[in-house]
């Protein structure tokens, strides 16, 4: 990262571009106790699926809100959720 980063948008284009394979979020199951790391570049993944279906959803203006939240899920560590409002 660096002193001009100004958006998270920058703050993900830096991290990716200075080390894509560390860990980003760690999600703890405390009831489990497993543990699931995304590194920066999974993460950034992600935020591009996201992006992607929030176009292709016919329905989704430029503007509309939108909301999400992490699901612990049984399949794996997180699985986001998108909804619009």
């Amino acid at each position: 990262m660096n002193a001009n980063d100004r958006t998270p948008a920058d703050l993900l284009r830096s991290a990716l571009a200075s080390d894509p394979g560390r860990p980003l979020v760690t999600f703890y199951d405390d009831a489990t106790g497993e543990r699931v790391e995304l590194s920066v570049a999974t993460f950034a993944n992600w935020v591009a699926k996201t992006a992607n279906l929030l176009q292709a959803d016919p329905a989704a203006e430029p503007g509309d809100r939108v909301d999400h939240e992490a699901d612990a899920g049984p399949r794996h560590g997180l699985s986001p959720r998108i909804f619009r409002r």
